[in-house]
């Protein structure tokens, strides 16, 4: 039997021109309602803390930084599927900012974007994916739109890609119930916010119910690769159409 690897707390990833520098935060949080996700043996793994460098391309934007806000599903693109590193390949930003919190909710994640746009400068655009945690309780019609102003109005009038919700729905009906709904009010604030985008993951993981964690909720190490592949070409993409950069690798269509 293949052993089981966890942990709890939180991962920083500062990436920058000359070093891509992990910085984890790993940290004991009972009080977390979502489970660390899981990884086999055989998959990379994480201690207290970690440094490596690596050699990566001049960006031709060289005072952009883009700053991502997830949860446990966002440390599972970072551990596994190395998305900020693929991100920072592109040469459009010269740092990526990738803030992962095991348990963190839309209302937590506000207030920590407040914070860091506080204390951060050259913040261009920012990315969410947020809402996993808040729908497995929160059952109220207004919470949707409620969460998504509270972002929005933290935010600064900077441009937002908001990575949609999804869970195995085979598992979970009610939640993916919740989701659509938080989904659909998503597109429905674009009107209201029109620094604000959608990326669709919801679609893209309605085929890969088979690379579910049996939690329902976190995903198998191939799914999070999956998810990486998905996110990078599709952030690419929102970068271009909100700043005219041009992305370096090919990009697959966001929908309205």
């Amino acid at each position: 039997m293949k052993s089981v690897r966890t942990w709890t707390g939180a991962l920083i990833v500062v990436l920058g021109l000359s070093a891509v520098t992990p910085q984890v935060q790993a940290q004991s949080n009972p009080l977390c309602r979502e489970p660390a996700p899981r990884y086999r043996s055989s998959d990379p793994t994480t201690t207290t803390s970690s440094t490596t460098t690596t050699s990566v391309p001049k960006s031709k934007y060289s005072s952009q930084t883009l700053f991502y806000l997830g949860d446990s599903l966002s440390i599972g693109t970072e551990v596994i599927g190395k998305m900020s590193t693929k991100l920072l390949g592109l040469g459009i930003w010269n740092r990526i900012l990738a803030d992962c919190k095991i348990g963190r909710t839309i209302t937590g994640g506000a207030n920590d974007l407040q914070k860091r746009l506080a204390k951060t400068r050259n913040i261009k655009a920012i990315v969410v994916a947020l809402g996993t945690n808040d729908l497995q309780s929160r059952t109220e019609s207004a919470y949707p739109r409620f969460a998504i102003d509270l972002m929005m109005a933290e935010a600064q009038g900077l441009p937002v890609l908001w990575v949609n919700i999804a869970y195995d729905k085979k598992l979970h009906p009610d939640y993916d119930r919740r989701a659509q709904k938080f989904n659909k009010a998503l597109l429905l604030a674009r009107s209201t916010y029109p620094n604000l985008y959608v990326a669709k993951w919801y679609d893209a993981a309605s085929k890969r119910f088979s690379k579910y964690e049996r939690d329902g909720l976190h995903l198998m190490p191939g799914g999070y690769r999956d998810r990486t592949e998905f996110l990078v070409p599709t952030i690419s993409q929102f970068w271009k159409k909100y700043l005219g950069a041009t992305p370096t690798i090919p990009t697959i269509p966001l929908r309205d």
